[in-house]
Parts: structure tokens; C-alpha cells; sequence
């Protein structure tokens, strides 16, 4: 182990260095709509137990992977108006 202290500290400041700079190019870039960042976001609000939506810009617009977002009270009246098996096509 102590012949490889050097490499190894080595590697892990490699990797320091790396990590931050990924975090810095995902910080400076806040965009939300065709990145993950949604995604990201609806799920540190889950575990954080908030019930803000984040993004209420993109309400309405297609955001990622086919994702459409809508408010909370259209969600709402659109499941009380499908019944089970129904198919919703949404056209752009």
C-alpha cells in the first residue's frame, strides 16, 4: 500500500479535479429543457418533500424524451377525465 501512495493520491486528485470541473460546466448551464435536468430536479424536490415545481416556465411545451409538463390541476382533471386503457395523443 505505501508503494502506491503516490499513485493512488495521484488518481484521486485526478478525479477531484475532474468532478469539480464536470459540476462546474453542469452549474453554469441552467437550463432545463433538453437536458435531464427535470428529471433532476422533480427528484430533489421528492426527497426534499417540497411541492414547488421548479420549472413552471415549461409548462405546456415538450421538455424531454417526449415529456410534456403540465400543472397540477390539469393533471388532475385529465386522469378524471381518462378512463383505464384510454390513449392520449399529444400532437405539437
Amino acid at each position: 500500500m505505501r508503494q502506491n501512495a503516490a499513485f493512488i493520491i495521484a488518481v484521486e486528485a485526478l478525479f477531484i479535479l475532474l468532478f469539480l470541473s464536470w459540476a462546474t460546466v453542469r452549474a453554469l448551464n441552467p437550463d432545463l429543457t433538453g437536458t435531464e435536468k427535470p428529471m433532476e430536479m422533480a427528484f430533489l424536490s421528492a426527497v426534499r418533500g417540497g411541492a414547488q415545481v421548479i420549472w413552471e416556465n415549461a409548462l405546456g411545451r415538450p421538455v424531454t424524451y417526449g415529456c410534456i409538463l403540465i400543472s397540477t390541476a390539469n393533471a388532475r382533471a385529465l386522469y378524471a377525465w381518462a378512463e383505464d386503457g384510454v390513449v392520449v395523443e399529444i400532437q405539437p
